[in-house]
């Protein structure tokens, strides 16, 4: 016998294998949803439209301006690459090359703009909805020396 290697007769093996079978079974029963896949890796182009959302400006004067967004925003994620942690953003301002980080349960895609602002896109591949992703865009952003943040909310389809 090596080193670090434990004496397993036929009944510990045997009742190993019964506990694998029973913990297997356990999970089909309790979460039969549960796949060993990994179905983010599937996701390359994701085009999602965020129809609801608010955004607070003008936050530097005493006055602060809330509105809510009256067309919807469209952004186009290409090239999502998990293993390199690329993606491209497509939308209305043009092209850039963002950041993405699988999470337990969706993706994040993470944009520094030109002008140094950060956005976030987080999509939820897990979210039950069989006629899109849910998802949520914000923005963090600093105009001319005013405070403009907002977030958005809708969905995500995946392109293939």
């Amino acid at each position: 016998m090596g080193e670090g290697e434990l004496p397993m007769g036929n009944a510990s093996l045997l009742a190993l294998k019964f506990y694998a079978l029973y913990i297997s079974a356990l999970m089909m029963i309790f979460f039969p949803n549960f796949s060993f896949s990994n179905d983010k890796a599937q996701i390359k182009h994701l085009r999602c439209v965020f129809d609801k959302g608010v955004s607070a400006s003008n936050m530097n004067s005493k006055k602060i301006i809330i509105s809510s967004n009256e067309e919807p925003m469209v952004l186009i994620f290409d090239g999502i690459s998990l293993g390199k942690g690329k993606a491209r953003l497509v939308g209305n301002q043009g092209a850039e090359d963002v950041q993405v980080a699988s999470t337990l349960k969706g993706l994040t895609f993470t944009e520094k703009t030109k002008s140094g602002n950060i956005t976030i896109t987080t999509v939820n591949i897990d979210s039950g909805k069989s006629d899109g992703l849910a998802a949520v865009h914000s923005r963090h952003l600093f105009i001319d020396g005013a405070a403009m943040h907002s977030q958005y909310y809708g969905e995500c389809k995946n392109l293939y």
